[in-house]
């Protein structure tokens, strides 16, 4: 079972604003859907192999391959099944949902142009990160309920969410020799996306640009067995726009914050809050979202072993663990507050007594808090909204072309795709190890054009986890994640 593990920060706002928490279409929030050249094929060997200029997503070295001017066009079709089953908390049964996930059209284009018989060029756009979810339907049978600890919903944790980014991509490659080439290039990031939460209470909508970049070379052994690496470097995005929350809490309320100790003496204790004849309003606004994005780094290897038939694979590794909090800043939080507020210190060891004398010493000077409306707010600079610390990631995939004719290949593969999320889970991130099996097809209309078709089948693992919701407390639930993608493209070279 894996347990959610949260910070508490700005009262509602401790788990609201993640603008990348939902199910994706690989691990993480990452996508793998840049042509249906590298889905037929489980993307093996796709930073090497160079057969149409969708190669520039992967490798900049490899248009070093091209002799000609080459373009690339096409877009997957992903069919998403997300199940979150048997959602349950201290207040009952929320029910399953079936398609927590909506489909989704991801486009992508790619230009080469060969400079000389050392120098290329090329532009590319296309995705390497996106994700969507809605877990409204949870509450489509449930009457609305003030967000108060032990009896209301979980509001915090059910909601709309939807991220895309657009990577536009311009890069160069120098050839050194017959067996070596390098290249680099600039990215552009571009990301938006929408989240709300709380029936609407919570929101946000914003977008913004981070600047990146790649790196990579490419061996050629001989015309039949070369290899490719690259190192793609990703940016943190800001993201501006509407990014605020309204919250009304009405009646009593109880909170509970554990810290547990460790080594030879654990100072462990728990703070306790309680409030009676509650009236309190909170509304925050943040100018801004920093979402950092993982780099990633690729091996592949091309090998044609007959006229016919040839092997390819790649290892890539993802930087999941920069992943650590989406924070936000320039803030400010405002509201009022009516009623009576206690508060107490528990140890739960003996460093822990010893540190609840001082804290409950402080809680007697200045507690109970009782009178009628009083308006308070504070600025907040930097607020780390959500934490995740997430894990690095490989993802391992094979494949093989074979070439029936001159015109028709087919191509197949297999991708391991692990999960990254460790002990802190989420509701809305279903993540878990992922397997691709895959099948595709390339066609030759003439000397100069061709179409491409592929077709991944993703099946993930289900998972059972556990989130505290700051008005609900645990809630637990079983989800799966599987996917289908439907990839056309078509390529020429002139």
């Amino acid at each position: 079972m894996k347990t959610m593990n949260k910070t508490l920060i700005a009262a509602a706002m401790t788990s609201t604003f993640t603008l990348v928490a939902a199910p994706s279409y690989a691990a993480g929030f990452q996508l793998n859907s840049q042509s249906a050249t590298g889905i037929g094929r489980a993307f093996a060997g796709d930073a090497i192999i160079a057969d149409n200029a969708s190669v520039l997503s992967r490798n900049p070295a490899a248009m070093a391959l091209f002799d000609q001017k080459a373009v690339s066009v096409g877009a997957s079709y992903v069919d998403l099944d997300v199940q979150i089953n048997n959602v349950e908390y201290a207040g009952g049964n929320l029910g399953s949902i079936d398609d927590a996930a909506s489909n989704t059209v991801i486009p992508n284009f790619y230009y080469i142009q060969p400079l000389s018989d050392k120098w290329a060029f090329g532009i590319a756009a296309f995705t390497n990160f996106g994700t969507g979810t809605d877990s409204s339907s949870l509450l489509s049978t449930q009457a609305p309920v003030n967000p108060i600890p032990g009896g209301a919903m979980p509001l915090d944790l059910i909601g709309e969410t939807e991220v895309i980014t657009m990577n536009l991509n311009a890069s160069v490659s120098y050839r050194i020799n017959d067996q070596f080439a390098i290249g680099a290039g600039l990215d552009i990031v571009h990301g938006s996306g929408k989240l709300t939460r709380a029936q609407n209470a919570i929101s946000a909508d914003a977008d913004g640009i981070g600047f990146g970049g790649i790196l990579g070379a490419t061996y050629e052994v001989n015309d039949n067995h070369r290899f490719g690496m690259s190192y793609r470097f990703s940016p943190n995005v800001t993201a501006t726009g509407d990014i605020g929350a309204n919250l009304g809490i009405n009646g009593e309320l109880s909170y509970s914050h554990s810290v547990v100790g460790s080594g030879w003496v654990p100072n462990s204790y728990t703070v306790n809050l309680n409030a009676t004849d509650l009236a309190l309003g909170i509304a925050a606004d943040f100018e801004e979202l920093e979402v950092p994005l993982p780099d990633v780094f690729q091996f592949a290897g091309f090998h044609q072993l007959t006229d016919r038939f040839a092997l390819h694979y790649t290892a890539q590794w993802t930087q999941w663990s920069v992943f650590d909090q989406v924070t936000a800043r320039n803030g400010k939080i405002s509201g009022d507050f009516a009623g009576t507020l206690n508060a107490n210190c528990q140890g739960d060891s003996a460093a822990g007594e010893a540190t609840c004398l001082g804290i409950n010493a402080i809680f007697d000077q200045i507690l109970p808090i009782s009178g009628e409306r009083q308006l308070f707010s504070a600025d907040l600079a930097e607020v780390a909204l959500k934490e995740y610390n997430w894990k690095d990631s490989w993802m391992l995939s094979i494949g093989g072309t074979y070439d029936v004719t001159d015109k028709l290949a087919l191509r197949a593969g297999y991708m391991y795709d692990q999960g990254v999320v460790g002990e802190i889970a989420s509701l809305s991130i279903p993540d878990s190890d992922r397997n691709w099996y895959t099948a595709g097809m390339g066609y030759k209309l003439s000397r100069n054009a061709s179409v491409d078709l592929g077709i991944a089948f993703v099946r993930g693992k289900e998972v059972q986890l556990e989130e505290d919701s700051l008005f609900a407390g645990t809630v637990s639930a079983t989800t799966n994640s599987n996917a289908v993608y439907y990839s056309m493209q078509y390529n020429h070279r002139f």
